[in-house]
């Protein structure tokens, strides 16, 4: 299995001149909804899809509580989970308050085992034009695309582009173009553009 990687221009902070490096990162091949690892899932065990919707779906909602009463989450051999907060920076404490501290986000800390199985993959830096060319065939995009809008009301294009691994103006065009099909319609405008089901979308689909 190999993973194909690219450069991005990162600030050195070790330069005094503003000078930029190189560093590697991942070049991804698109997103895997979860109602496919449910699918996958299926196939593999003896439960149904709904069943592993429903106790994952409780068992986020437990990691929720448990984060909310200041506890880190062990998530099994997957690794651990903790809030992150943050604050104005202060040279004394007593001058923050309270108030002033503010959720950020929640970190994942990956358990050794789960480091472990990555260990061994081949790189190989990705050919040009790959980026562009990442997503599988129209079809499967435009299946991927009813699956999400089945369980959620509306995609934004940063989702589809998420979904899909399209790049930000592929991702556009390919949401109007199904608009024009009938297959989506656009609700909201500028920045708060998204698209919602049209009136071609199938409903019974899945």
């Amino acid at each position: 299995m190999t993973i194909y990687y690219d450069f991005r221009k990162k600030l050195d902070l070790r330069s005094t001149d503003q000078e930029t490096v190189l560093t590697p990162h991942v070049v991804s091949s698109g997103t895997v909804p979860a109602r496919k690892l449910y699918e996958q899932l299926e196939q593999a065990t003896t439960f149904r899809q709904g069943e592993i919707e429903g106790m994952l779906d409780g068992l986020i909602e437990q990691m929720i509580f448990e984060l909310k009463n200041d506890r880190v989450v062990e998530l099994g051999k997957l690794g651990y989970f903790s809030l992150k907060i943050t604050s104005r920076p202060v040279t004394d404490k007593q001058t923050i308050h309270a108030q002033s501290i503010a959720f950020k986000n929640v970190n994942f800390h990956p358990s050794a085992w789960f480091k472990e199985q990555f260990k061994g993959l081949s790189f190989a830096q990705a050919p040009e034009g790959y980026r562009s060319s990442v997503s599988s065939r129209l079809d499967h995009r435009k299946k991927l695309l009813e699956h999400y809008l089945h369980t959620h009301p509306f995609i934004s294009r940063t989702a589809y582009t998420s979904l899909t691994g399209l790049l930000k103006n592929k991702a556009l065009a390919e949401l109007h173009a199904w608009v024009k099909e009938g297959f989506l319609d656009i609700y909201g405008r500028g920045s708060h553009k998204v698209f919602i089901k049209g009136k071609a979308f199938p409903e019974n689909s899945l």
